[in-house]
């Protein structure tokens, strides 16, 4: 379900719509809009949270650990002067929605799980112009900044192969 953003919100995420179960596996996919006039800062943030995304799957190999993806992302962004939100975390995903390894937006390289094949990751960095703190909304669903700064999140479900990552959502 896609809920209609207010008219003053230029950028508008949503993930609820795109969690899906076919023959009884998960996938978990979100994308971050553009809608409506905004400011360059803003549409830098959507074109950095998206290549941090791909840096972070192109760390998703055989042999690589849960800290190389997270390094990825924090190595990109952090340096740009966003905020990186570390309360919530990609995850691993399968039978369940989320499962074990959580997978965390930093980390350091080498640490974490071990990557093998077979492993399906939901990759999903979500940054912020501001500060990096969130709070959930009364809704108990809604997560906003806490500081009220825009907020960019994209994530794709990952199969970790015997080669190259195979991303099983767009």
């Amino acid at each position: 379900m896609i809920r209609r953003p207010p008219r003053s919100t230029p950028l508008y995420s949503s993930a609820a719509s795109d969690v899906y179960k076919r023959q009884g596996f998960y996938s978990d996919h979100a994308k971050t809009f553009k809608v409506g006039d905004c400011a360059q800062k803003e549409i830098d943030l959507l074109s950095d949270t998206l290549e941090s995304l791909n840096l972070a799957i192109n760390m998703c190999v055989n042999g690589n650990f849960v800290g190389d993806i997270g390094s990825s992302v924090e190595k990109f962004i952090v340096p740009k002067g966003y905020g990186l939100v570390r309360n919530y975390t990609g995850h691993g995903i399968g039978r369940s929605l989320h499962e074990p390894p959580q997978v965390p937006n930093f980390g350091v390289p080498g640490t974490g799980a071990k990557l093998v094949p077979g492993m399906t990751l939901a990759i999903e960095p979500m940054v912020n112009i501001g500060k990096d703190e969130t709070k959930l909304c009364d809704d108990g669903w809604t997560v906003v900044t806490s500081d009220g700064a825009k907020s960019a999140h994209f994530e794709n479900t990952v199969l970790i192969t015997d080669s190259k990552p195979e991303v099983l959502t767009s």
